[in-house]
């Protein structure tokens, strides 16, 4: 039988051949000890000769990457394949193409209840809580409640209640799953193209109305006629999905690197401009040219001075050539005699009444749906800042507010992190096209009551979405500068584990 050595006092102990050799050591560490500490230095020599020894490099790696967290967790794809068909149900309305598809009348409703049904166990089995905690999560949900509980209060409680759980309610919870199930930029890129799609046949078919004289607003505005007409049967919500989607086109256009991609998002922005030409719609004209100017400005930043000119010279030729009577239709924001059928004024007497309302109903509002009962001839307000604060009061417009400029930072905050990275400069045009959509939308939308729809939720979505992204790559390129925390050192694994603390739905992130 073998026998087993120990180390003694006599027993010289050696080195194992893997540890260093005396050349890399330091020379405090071979030179001659003093006599007195001689006990204590065997027993030293002893303990690291029994340490175990450090791993090679490669296999201490393997090892890091084996253990390191997920940051953002596979799964969701029934989930998302659901959410994917309701936009679509949403959008398309089989039922309004032809008669015989008239029993998919509620088959939206049928989508979100299969999506939901999908997504609750998934994301308990998955994270352990029904949501990331993001603060554009926070502001939702707060204005949710803030909607429920006007109701009880409202002018009329059964239009609030209606309005509320036909309407609403279905935004928050697709907002909701639109925040969990988005984890890739595919998955992302889906949703942006089906609502690309959408933009351009809605586009193409208001350009024919136009061509052929099919005026059905106002007796010079034209809308979509085929089956998407349905929710975008106003000119200017048509004409908002264009200011909408036009830098996102833009954005996938300098993020794609083949040429036909390229031309291809090219001719899909040009179709949303010449789409908002047609709309005749002063409010998505500002949006757009406030669209336009950022743009210039984030995309050209190494000459400012030739961007400038370039801003001027689109923005006139854009005025040439817009359709005739454009130009005195965006006048008459200045000059209400320039509108012909009188819109200009009415809007701004609504405005006017909203802002009463509102100061006599500071807190909670006159209930959610409710300002048309107050009023001129059941008009809404026409602008989405008056429209929450009428209905839901001064802290819910507060709130409403904060939602919108904490996406617009988080996604400036991306683009400014993904620059000078090239890995991650696809990502820097998708966060500068979201962006520009949301400012646009904050300008647009001071024209329109629609801070109940869906535009502003499903882009605070994607601005989550890409920021998830983001933090995802920098921990994986190992970024510590701007992903990792500094305590956890050199550290990979604890690194990992940082960032994945700060993705999981338990954490609100800043």
């Amino acid at each position: 039988m073998k026998q087993k050595s120990y180390a003694s006092d006599y027993e010289p102990v050696t080195r194992s051949p893997r540890a260093r050799t005396w050349e890399s050591e330091p020379e405090e560490a071979w030179l001659p000890r003093s006599s007195n500490n001689s006990s204590l230095d065997m027993q030293d020599e002893v303990e690291e000769a029994e340490a175990p020894l450090p791993r090679p490099t490669s296999t201490r790696r393997k090892a890091q990457r084996s253990t390191q967290p997920s940051l953002l967790k596979r799964g969701h794809a029934i989930a998302y394949a659901g959410l994917f068909l309701y936009i679509a149900a949403v959008y398309f309305r089989p039922y309004e193409f032809s008669e015989s598809l008239a029993w998919s009348i509620n088959i939206s409703f049928y989508f979100a209840i299969f999506t939901l049904l999908a997504f609750i166990p998934s994301q308990l089995a998955s994270e352990g809580t029904l949501t990331a905690r993001t603060p554009e999560v926070n502001y939702v949900l707060l204005l949710c409640l803030l909607a429920f509980l006007s109701i009880p209060l409202a002018i009329s409680p059964g239009n609030s209640f209606a309005y509320f759980t036909n309407t609403y309610i279905k935004i928050v919870l697709m907002f909701i799953v639109m925040v969990n199930v988005l984890r890739t930029e595919r998955r992302l890129k889906g949703l942006l193209f089906l609502s690309l799609l959408v933009g351009c046949v809605m586009s193409a078919s208001a350009l024919y109305d136009y061509r052929t004289g099919d005026f059905a607003v106002e007796g010079y505005r034209v809308t979509s006629s085929i089956g998407v007409h349905g929710l975008f049967g106003n000119p200017d919500d048509m004409a908002l999905h264009f200011v909408i989607m036009f830098p996102i086109a833009v954005g996938l256009m300098f993020k794609s690197r083949s040429l036909f991609h390229k031309a291809l998002f090219a001719g899909c922005a040009l179709l949303m401009v010449m789409g908002i030409l047609v709309s005749f719609s002063r409010g998505c004209f500002l949006g757009f040219v406030t669209i336009l100017a950022f743009l210039f400005w984030r995309l050209g930043r190494r000459n400012k001075s030739l961007v400038a000119v370039l801003f001027l010279v689109s923005t006139g030729a854009f005025l040439l050539l817009a359709p005739g009577g454009f130009l005195i239709r965006i006048l008459s924001i200045f000059d209400h005699s320039l509108d012909p059928v009188g819109s200009a004024t009415a809007r701004s007497a609504v405005v006017l009444r909203s802002i009463l309302v509102t100061l006599r109903n500071p807190l909670l509002g006159v209930g959610i749906d409710n300002f048309p009962i107050m009023s001129i001839r059941n008009m809404v307000t026409h602008n989405s800042y008056t429209q929450v604060s009428s209905e839901l009061g001064l802290p819910a417009l507060a709130v409403y507010v904060m939602l919108i400029v904490t996406a617009i930072r988080r996604l400036g905050r991306v683009a400014r992190e993904t620059y000078e990275e090239r890995s991650r400069r696809r990502l820097h045009y998708l966060a500068i096209g979201v962006q520009a959509s949301l400012i646009g939308y904050m300008v647009s939308s001071a024209f329109y009551a629609v801070a109940f729809n869906w535009h502003v939720y499903y882009l605070a979505g994607y601005a989550v979405c890409l920021w998830r992204l983001n933090e995802s790559e920098k921990a994986r390129t190992g970024d510590k500068k701007k992903a990792l925390d500094p305590a956890v050192g050199d550290d990979p694994v604890a690194a990992a584990a940082a960032v994945a603390q700060r993705l999981s739905p338990a954490t609100i992130v800043r």
